[in-house]
């Protein structure tokens, strides 16, 4: 399974909700909700798999892009041996940065995607970092 599954499924999965949310407030704030009759109904059912498939889909492109950094753009020093990596946020000064975390045997690496207003890189030493476990939610790291 690619690294990239994991975070697809999750991203998919979230863009389709929202899309589906989004759907059934514009039908909403249209007038449109509740639905007269059936054919109203299947128009709000109609709009909010739409406006799912079409997040899904835009969200998709966003990760398979190379907006998102690689594996291979990692800053890694020579002899530096990679432990785990996968995508991540970060927040800094009230951004929600996405980018790639990665944990090596002496540091932590953020490299933050191109979309973000903030780009610069994140990197601590192992001696800076008090506790580091994998949470039980997609698959994802706390760091403190």
């Amino acid at each position: 399974m690619s690294e990239r599954a994991p975070a697809w499924k999750t991203a998919l999965y979230a863009a389709a909700c929202l899309g589906m949310l989004l759907g059934f407030f514009f039908n909403w704030a249209d007038g449109s909700f509740p639905p007269a009759d059936a054919s109203q109904a299947a128009k709000i059912v109609l709009a909010m798999v739409a406006w799912g498939a079409g997040f899904a889909a835009i969200t998709g492109y966003f990760l398979r892009s190379d907006i998102v950094p690689a594996v291979e753009d990692l800053p890694l020093e020579p002899g530096e041996r990679l432990i785990h990596t996968g995508f991540a946020n970060h927040v800094l000064n009230f951004e929600s940065r996405g980018g790639r975390l990665a944990i090596t045997d002496k540091r932590l690496i953020f490299v933050p995607h191109s979309v973000n207003i903030q780009r610069s890189q994140l990197s601590l030493p192992r001696s800076q970092i008090a506790d580091m476990r994998q949470a039980a939610v997609a698959d994802n790291w706390r760091v403190s």
